[in-house]
């Protein structure tokens, strides 16, 4: 064989090139690596080779002013990373890039004239800068997700560790959509929907495992797309699946009452789905909304013609979603319905920071879920646990963590939907660079009981919202009934007060209970009470408490430290009094004892007649509250006069109902708070005087534990405290008498010996012996209530509910 001469040189030419050939190493993304004859790296090589730069989608500008540069950081060449602009109504959201790198990186922003000021946030990165004319120098040594503001503009950096390697384009377990046979169109010219899902059907079909949808780079516009079992969806750097902003395009959307909504990637009934790569899932959801004009409020969202979410995984399990960005959507961006054994890693979140109800990362009534090293920019929550109503299952085991926000409402938020119980949720070392409100407990549509809800290292460094008057650090509340107990915020700090108080608001069917703030830091001084804080309570608030120290382990009190000292009584059992008419008594089956008064004479003024009076004696200084189990026909026959020891309070406003409910008094002439009663030991008289006919007074309750609500008649008031008893089923009796006074006596038909305890209505053990016969029990020493008592013996256990005179 021989050679050309001009194309394989003789001497020490060809040894040259020969080993510059040899030298010569693919890096497995199409780029090489060529060394030079010393044995150094080329240093624009190495630069690729260590850090992962993603084309811009034709969909896409980027900015004119700003350039993002980065080089490893032993290296000496630059490598440009595009920054891609998110404008909506022609206003910057922000400007942002993102790459992957393998070791520590240099950045530097270089604007197009003078920097005069600039931030970097979180601020909890501590991370040195510096500025030389128009140019802004800092260093990354791991992953992190970055706002840099220059001169007003926000510059998002999205720096990823590269610790994931990307599928092959082709083999017998990848379809790939440019490829044979599906040849999807990639400009953006074309709906591809229909092509795109068959590859998912295929995928889905697979029989040798799981098969991957592959994505390239390029723009794929879309309506909607169903994720189905067994497969994996992986979107390439440069990859944008984008919804067409035409609703008259989406013949799948879900009925919205007055809006309807759709999704980009809907998956329901589904398991072991897997959405990842450094694509884009782009909503296009200000057009679709048809709110494109200058001037549109957040509450406009209300006249939008459609929403969009990104991702909506509904009743699915194994689902992990990880490294995409979701840009633009105008409902839940990244939403989890009733779904179990999620994972979502380093997912983005690129919205517009006006419009409502584009929350973040959403889980519904979901079950070990972990959110951790994720970003979300977006006007209303950030990152939110919620309990839905749709398949009626409990959310719990729900971990956030490691997550940089930027949000105008909510930073970090369980809630609002509350139909179901919550328990187990985690909020870790989050950083919320901007809220209306930093941390957020909102049970709201719903009645479902919440308890063990965690927000640890949560550090909020602005408060503002669109009017300056809203902004608070930290919000609960309880808007329609259910209890919320056993909260902790831990090491938790803002650095700012906002613009008003803290507040925590329990209701009259749901109070907030056993708070615990350890570590509580505002600005830079540490809380040591609910009154330095700013944390505005409301009487259904109880056991919140305060500490500074180092505590591991946060632990719960695990019963109300208040002694219950109340009283009841029967309206009708005090007809004979000389004042009592024109109350009259009536029957109704459904009323305690069968029978109620009512009053068919109207008199708003304090009269002399129409009144029930009670005395009773108070054992020990305290706050009473008082209930009245009513029945309010409507908003117009709805109140009577409270007088306590000759004061009289206007309760009304009483919630009108078809049936009994209890209503805590308030008094309509001071802001219908609950009127707390300060009453000293000794004797006290509560008068219950007509205002209005038609109303209905079935029982009154006295009480000074403001965070226990009654329920139904006298056995039934403490309902919802949680009995820690064993309850036999039995029909034996433990007790023979009842109510008992002084002595408990014991029946003779049970099978001794036993122990014998005795708990209060909060489940507190009071007593505890060994009993070896029939007898009498001494329980003189105990304050008059409601009581339960439960014996153990060889034969099983027995319990019993007595009431103590």
């Amino acid at each position: 064989m021989s050679f050309n001469k001009k194309v394989f040189p003789k001497g020490r030419s060809y040894l040259f090139i020969l080993l510059i050939a040899l030298l010569t190493v693919t890096n497995g993304y199409g780029n090489s690596l060529i060394k030079n004859v010393d044995g150094r790296q080329n240093s624009y090589s190495e630069a690729s080779e260590l850090i992962e730069i993603f084309p811009v989608p034709s969909c896409y500008q980027t900015n004119n002013q700003y350039t993002l540069h980065v080089k490893p950081s032993s290296s000496q060449e630059w490598l440009t990373v595009p920054l891609i602009d998110h404008t909506t109504r022609g206003v910057l959201n922000c400007t942002y890039g993102n790459f992957y790198f393998t070791e520590s990186v240099d950045l530097k922003i270089t604007k197009t004239s003078t920097i005069y000021n600039h931030s970097i946030s979180p601020k909890s990165y501590n991370i040195e800068s510096s500025v030389v004319d128009n140019v802004l120098n800092l260093t990354l040594a791991s992953s992190k997700y970055l706002m840099v503001t220059i001169d007003g503009t926000d510059i998002v950096v999205l720096a990823d560790k590269k610790d994931i390697e990307k599928p092959a384009v082709s083999g017998p377990a990848i379809f790939n959509v440019n490829a044979e046979p599906y040849n999807a169109d990639n400009t953006g010219t074309q709906i591809v929907t229909s092509i795109i899902q068959q590859a998912i059907d295929d995928a889905s079909n697979y029989a040798d495992g799981t098969g991957i949808v592959y994505i390239p780079q390029g723009v794929y516009n879309i309506t909607r797309l169903n994720a189905k079992s067994n497969i994996e969806i992986y979107l390439d750097g440069g990859a944008v699946l984008r919804g067409t902003g035409n609703p008259q395009d989406y013949d799948e959307y879900v009925a919205g009452g007055e809006i309807d909504y759709t999704y980009c990637i809907h998956a329901e009934n589904q398991s072991n789905i897997k959405i990842w790569g450094p694509g884009t899932i782009d909503g296009n959801g200000i057009n679709l909304t048809g709110l494109t004009s200058a001037g549109t409020q957040p509450s406009d969202i209300d006249n939008a013609i459609m929403k969009i979410r990104a991702l909506s995984i509904h009743n699915c399990s194994n689902v992990d979603v990880s490294n995409v960005i979701t840009r633009e959507c105008s409902s839940w961006t990244q939403s989890f319905y009733d779904s179990d054994n999620i994972n979502v890693h380093a997912t983005k979140v690129i919205n517009e920071r006006v419009l409502k109800h584009n929350d973040g990362i959403d889980f519904s009534a979901c079950q070990h879920v972990r959110a951790n090293h994720c970003f979300v920019l977006t006007s209303d929550d950030a990152v939110c646990a919620k309990g839905t109503d749709d398949n009626h299952e409990d959310c719990y085991d729900i971990r956030f963590e490691d997550i940089v926000v930027y949000s105008n409402t909510r930073g970090v938020k369980c809630g609002m939907q509350a139909y179901n119980k919550m328990y187990d949720i985690w909020f870790n070392n989050i950083d919320v660079l901007n809220a209306r409100y930093g941390i957020d407990l909102l049970h709201q549509d719903g009645t479902g009981e919440w308890n063990d809800i965690h927000f640890r290292d949560i550090r909020v460094e602005n408060l503002s919202y669109f009017t300056p008057s809203e902004p608070r650090p930290i919000v609960a509340s309880v808007e329609d009934g259910g209890k919320v107990t056993n909260v902790e915020i831990t090491n938790c700090s803002f650095d700012s007060w906002g613009t008003n108080n803290s507040r925590f608001v329990g209701h009259k069917y749901g109070t907030i209970s056993n708070v615990i703030f350890t570590n509580l830091k505002i600005g830079d001084e540490l809380m040591y009470s609910a009154e330095q804080a700013n944390l505005d309570k409301n009487i259904f608030t109880g056991n919140v408490f305060f500490q500074v120290g180092d505590y591991e382990n946060i632990a719960f009190p695990s019963l109300d430290n208040i002694e219950e000292e109340g009283f009841v009584f029967e309206p009708e059992d005090y007809s004979d009094q000389q004042l009592f008419a024109p109350f009259i008594v009536r029957e109704d089956p459904d009323a305690c004892q069968g029978k109620y008064i009512e009053c068919d004479v109207t008199n708003s003024n304090v009269g002399v007649d129409g009144k029930v009076e009670y005395n009773f004696t108070v054992k020990e200084q305290a706050e009473f509250i008082v209930w009245l189990r009513t029945i309010a026909p409507n908003d117009t026959d709805d109140s009577f006069w409270v007088i306590m020891d000759g004061n009289p309070h206007k309760f009304n406003n009483i919630e009108p109902s078809e049936s009994w409910n209890w209503d805590v008094v308030k008094d309509s002439d001071t802001g219908e708070n609950p009127v707390v009663f300060n009453l000293s030991p000794g004797e006290h008289t509560l008068e219950i005087m007509r205002r209005e006919n038609g109303t209905k007074l079935d029982k009154v309750y006295i009480t000074n534990q403001k965070i226990i609500t009654p329920n139904g008649c006298l056995d039934e008031l403490f309902t919802d405290v949680e009995q820690l008893i064993y309850e036999s089923g039995k029909d034996d009796l433990i007790v023979i008498q009842n109510p008992v006074e002084d002595c408990l006596q014991l029946s003779n038909t049970l099978c001794f010996p036993g122990i014998l305890k005795l708990y209060d209505i909060r489940g507190r053990e009071i007593k505890k012996l060994k009993v070896t016969q029939s007898g009498k029990v001494n329980v003189a020493d105990l304050k008059s209530g409601i009581y339960f008592l439960e014996l153990s013996t060889a034969s099983g256990m027995l319990s019993q509910k007595i009431v103590l005179k």
